[in-house]
């Protein structure tokens, strides 16, 4: 939740009151924001929740002539998202007890 939501949000909430108007500020999201994949709940509900705040800082600074884009690039499959265990440690290091 910190990586994909909390802390990007916090960066663009930062950002606005100094950014110029008529500039552009961006987020990336992906498609699982749009289109949650099965067993990967954790991963697309953050996604999801700085997709809502970049639609609503989208309205927020329309007003300013500030841009805001959401780049919703493709779902790629990886070892991670298939195992559901982080990459280069085995399962027994990371299992809770």
């Amino acid at each position: 939740m910190t990586a994909n939501s909390l802390a990007p949000t916090a960066l663009l909430r930062a950002a606005q009151p100094l950014q110029p108007a008529a500039e552009s500020s961006s987020g990336s999201t992906g498609a699982v924001a749009a289109a949650p994949q099965g067993d990967m709940a954790e991963y697309g509900a953050p996604k999801a929740a700085l997709g809502a705040r970049l639609i609503a800082l989208r309205r927020e600074q329309r007003r300013r002539g500030v841009r805001v884009a959401d780049a919703r690039l493709g779902h790629r499959d990886t070892r991670n998202a298939s195992t559901g265990a982080p990459y280069g440690l085995p399962a027994e290091s990371w299992a809770t007890t």
